[in-house]
């Protein structure tokens, strides 16, 4: 008997096994079609011209630009993937000046932006791969001798450089052809200047280098430090937070106490960020005692704004700008 049930079990098993790896009639797999293909690369993207971005990407800024040391995260703009490149370089703003290092004087304009729409003369991406500018390593791009082999900028390079442009001139749009859009841009801070406690006409000189760019010289004891903002579509008295940070080292500054900074009602005059031509509103202030340092020190300084446009706070200068515009906002103790 037992050997009749133990058969009945495994003929009821083999019978529910096979009745359920049927196909149901009522519900065909789609993809059970033979007559399917593999799909195609996206539309625009197979082959794309050289005026595509993703062209550029694929054959610039990804093998030449994107590599350890230089634009992978560390500097800005951010070549790691075809989207942080394009949001990276797209309207993004500069602090760079530009200075002819042939003739050692500025050049006629500032470039505001990283790459600005329709106008590759006044994008400082098409800038820095035709002109070497003063206080930068010549130039662009910096060849790195330990990826000889990762791009083929050398032998191409004319050609690239005109793909680039020819991009720009055409509205510099994106991989799929739309057109980028300015938006909302985060406060910036635009000036810093020191003075003796309760004097607004004696400056504390800068460090003399070639561009009138470096530290502020403030003695030990007390410094009435100044600051311009600014942004695109909030006034300055409304841009909110007004918070700052100090710490003798740049990788203190996330963990400093932050301190509040005095919104005052007679603003002052002073030179604009890396363009001492131009004159431009003071609003922020505060008063702070450097006698705690030793003579020689470097007190870095970090501001955090909030326009109310932005999904967070705006801190200037962040980790992503260059070297000398984290210089500016620095003081050295004398």
């Amino acid at each position: 008997m037992n050997k009749y049930l133990v058969l009945i079990v495994l003929v009821l098993c083999l019978a529910i096994a096979f009745n359920s790896c049927k196909k149901d009639p009522e519900f065909d797999n789609p993809y059970d079609d033979p007559a399917l293909q593999d799909p195609g690369p996206s539309p625009g993207l197979n082959n794309p011209a050289g005026n595509n971005f993703a062209y550029l990407y694929e054959k610039i800024f990804r093998p030449t630009c994107g590599n350890v040391q230089c634009h992978d995260g560390t500097f800005m703009p951010d070549f790691r993937s075809i989207y942080s490149s394009y949001n990276t370089l797209l309207y993004a703003p500069t602090f760079n000046h530009g200075f002819d290092s042939t003739i050692m004087q500025p050049l006629p304009q500032v470039y505001r932006y990283r790459v600005l729409p329709g106008n590759s003369d006044s994008s400082m991406l098409y800038v820095r791969l035709t002109q070497a500018l003063l206080g930068t390593q010549g130039r662009m791009p910096f060849l790195l001798s330990n990826n000889p082999n990762s791009t083929d900028w050398t032998n191409n390079a004319d050609t690239y450089i005109q793909n680039i442009k020819d991009w720009i001139n055409a509205g510099a749009k994106d991989m799929f052809n739309n057109s980028p859009t300015l938006g909302n841009k985060q406060p910036q801070t635009v000036g810093f200047m020191a003075f003796p406690v309760g004097n607004t006409s004696s400056a504390y000189p800068r460090f003399d280098n070639p561009n009138k760019r470096g530290s502020i010289l403030v003695p030990q004891g007390s410094v009435d430090l100044w600051f311009a903002v600014e942004d695109d579509s909030t006034s300055a008295a409304a841009i909110s937070n007004n918070t700052i940070k100090f710490a003798n080292s740049v990788f203190k500054l996330d963990t400093t106490a932050a301190q509040n900074l005095t919104v005052v009602t007679s603003p002052i005059s002073g030179p604009k960020l890396l363009d001492v031509n131009t004159s431009v509103s003071y609003t922020r202030k505060i008063t702070i005692n450097t006698a705690t340092y030793s003579s020689g020190t470097v007190l870095y300084v970090r501001l955090y704004l909030d326009d109310n446009d932005q999904p967070v706070v705006t801190e200037t200068p962040n980790i992503g700008v260059a070297k000398n515009v984290f210089e500016y906002f620095t003081l050295k103790i004398q």
